[in-house]
Formats: C-alpha cells, structure tokens, sequence
C-alpha cells in the first residue's frame, strides 16, 4: 500500500507573505477601499509536468497533489510513509520560504464547545493505492466481474471501456466520505502519460526507453490498481485528521475493505445446485434444504426478477447470497460472472505485484528545490 494523493492545511499564527505575482482584491465600490486581498492558487512544476498546488490564504497554506510523483516519469509506486509525502512538500515550502507543516502535539487544548484545537496540519485527503496482478490480457474481465459486488452502502458503476469500476451512491453521486474505484493501469498510463513521452523525448532518450519498457511490464503482468480516496468527512469521523496523531493502520483497515472484494466472488454458474453448494459449503447455510430455498431468490433474479428490498424474507436472503457474491438488490448482468474460468479453463489469480529490478522508486531526497529569490 503506498500514497498517491495528498491534500493537506495549516494554520500559523503569524500573516503570511505573498508568493503569487498577481493579486484579487475585494473592494468597496462607494469608499473605494480594499476588503480582502486574494492570493491565485500557485502551482509548483516538478519534471515532467507534475503539478503541486499550493494555496495562501491569510494565514492558512493549503497544499494538494501527489507528492511521490514529482520529479518521475510515472506514478506505479509511491511513498509508503506519510512523513515522506510531508517532506516533500516541506521542500516545495522552503521553495517559497514558507513556514513548514508541523505535528500537532500530543496534549490539545479544547475551545469553548469542547473541540480539539489543532496546533499542526490538518489532512483532509489520502489517497491509499495497492497494486494487484491479474495476469496479462485478463483486466476488462477481472474488473467487469468486480462490477456486480457493491462496497459498503455504495454501487458498482462499470465504466464504458470496461477499464474502470468504482462505486457511487444510489443517485450515482460521490460519496462525500470515500470514493473506492479500480481500474486497468495498462490503459491508464496510454491516456495520461504515453502521448506526453512521445511529444517530448527522443526514441533514443533514456526516458522514452524506461517508459516503454515500463509498459511492457504493466502489460505482461496485467496490473489493476485499487484506490480509496479516504475524504475529509471519514478521516474526521474516524478521528484520522490531525498529522502526527494518524494511526495508519486503521486507515489502512478501510482500504482492506476493497481489497477484499474480490474474495466474494465464489460463483461461476446461476444453476441451483451450485449456488447452495457454495451457501452450505461456506458454512453460511446449514442444510441443503435452506440453501436451496435462498439459491432460487438468486436464480430468479438472474431472470430479471425485480424483488421488493422492503420484505424482510428479502432482506434475509440478500444478506446470505451477498456473502458469496450476489447482490439481488442490483440489475442482473449474468455475463460479468464468467470471469472466474476463461475459455481455456484457467483461473484468474489475484497475486501481489513484484516491481523489476530497472523500476526507479520515489525517494524524497532526489528532490530538493532551491530557495525562491
């Protein structure tokens, strides 16, 4: 698991100075006098495009981006540790000659409505990232099969390239507490990074040969990415906010919720038969009598039976056919649970991604900008 976004403020005690060349000024129309001064939000341009973006605000730094990317040609892995990401954006600071982002104490004071008041930043975003292997021309169906598993209180929504599945509320919104998606990385790096290498290096460029030579890899080891963007309304709910009082494992324990996805897949087939074996087999049912019973609510809903989620009986027999997978409460799409067996009979195997030896990892000291002048 590593870091691939970070939104982060802070707070001093001090004004702080300008760092934009321009400036938005609120004024009064009749005494022609200014009301608040605004800074643009700045952003900070590493190698290659890579863009962190920095807002001054009275007395308040915002930063947002992805740190471990500054500086590399790709984003396959990044920092692991939350003090590197901190680090690098320290760096970017000092740049600007910026106050640094800062731990917050142990022991808080408390205002009059008996909140905590912060001394140090405040996370309000973290992306968390794990690497899966699927093997190589098996993404679209590994994803395409993930698409019929619901996370949480939210809705697989499969996207049109069969690429990408990520998971919405009800109304097909963002869910404003996290956002969980996983998407093929092979077809990501050719939207977002293969034309840019191509525009601006050389056949012949050490950059243009690591890169392609990097995408063979991805290819050949069929990588998917699982991403939970954990937003500022969870980390608060989980008290996760303030920066040196973190405890990642347990926003690690949130991430894990997605990675454990494809565990519920178990059925390869809507006959009877085979999804009570797999109830009574799992220990969800004790006999073949009750497992039959719930394994029709499932054949009928292959069929296109609508079920009213309201009826407790419903209820019942969603909650048992969810643990191995099914979900009555969603449309049926029979052709997404093919993915376990190909047509050459061999299984898709989920295994951890091991990164070759020419892969060039994040280090935080690589990048050490000068002061601003």
């Amino acid at each position: 698991m590593f870091i691939d976004y970070l939104s982060v403020y802070q707070d001093h005690k001090r004004e702080l100075p300008y760092i934009s060349e321009t400036l938005n000024v609120t004024m009064c129309r009749k005494s022609g006098e200014p009301l608040r001064v605004f800074q643009p939000i700045q952003q900070f341009e590493g190698s290659y495009t890579t863009k962190i973006n920095i807002l001054v605000s009275d007395r308040r730094i915002s930063m947002w981006g992805n740190p471990s990317r500054i500086n590399r040609l790709d984003n396959l892995h990044g920092f692991q540790c939350l003090e590197d990401c901190i680090y690098v954006y320290n760096k970017i600071l000092d740049y600007y000659a910026l106050p640094h982002f800062t731990k917050n104490s142990r022991r808080l004071p408390l205002d009059s409505q008996e909140r905590i008041i912060p001394d140090g930043a405040i996370i309000t975003r973290i992306d968390l990232t794990t690497n899966k292997s699927v093997g190589e021309n098996n993404e679209q169906t590994f994803i395409k099969a993930l698409s019929t598993q619901p996370f949480r209180n939210q809705y697989p929504r499969l996207h049109q390239d069969n690429n990408t599945v990520d998971w919405v509320t009800r109304q097909k919104k963002l869910s404003s507490y996290i956002y969980p998606s996983i998407y093929n990385k092979h077809a990501e790096l050719i939207l977002h990074t293969s034309k840019f290498i191509k525009n601006n290096f050389d056949t012949e460029s050490l950059e243009y040969k690591y890169f392609n030579k990097l995408l063979t890899f991805v290819k050949k080891t069929g990588v998917v990415r699982f991403e939970t963007k954990l937003r500022s309304r969870l980390l608060t709910y989980l008290n996760q906010k303030l920066y040196g009082r973190i405890d990642m494992n347990i926003l690690r324990e949130t991430h894990n919720e997605l990675l454990n996805i494809p565990n519920k897949l178990q059925v390869t087939s809507f006959d009877l038969h085979t999804i009570a074996d797999q109830l009574v087999q799992n220990g969800i049912l004790p006999t073949m009598r009750r497992a039959n019973t719930t394994a029709f609510y499932a054949v009928r809903w292959s069929h296109g039976e609508i079920f009213d989620l309201s009826k407790s009986q419903v209820k019942i027999h969603r909650s048992y056919l969810r643990k191995i997978g099914i979900d009555i409460s969603l449309p049926c799409d029979t052709s997404k649970f093919t993915f376990i067996k190909q047509t050459s009979e061999k299984i898709i195997e989920l295994k951890d991604v091991e990164l070759p030896d020419f892969y060039q990892l994040p280090n935080r000291n690589i990048f050490i900008p000068k002061t601003l002048n």
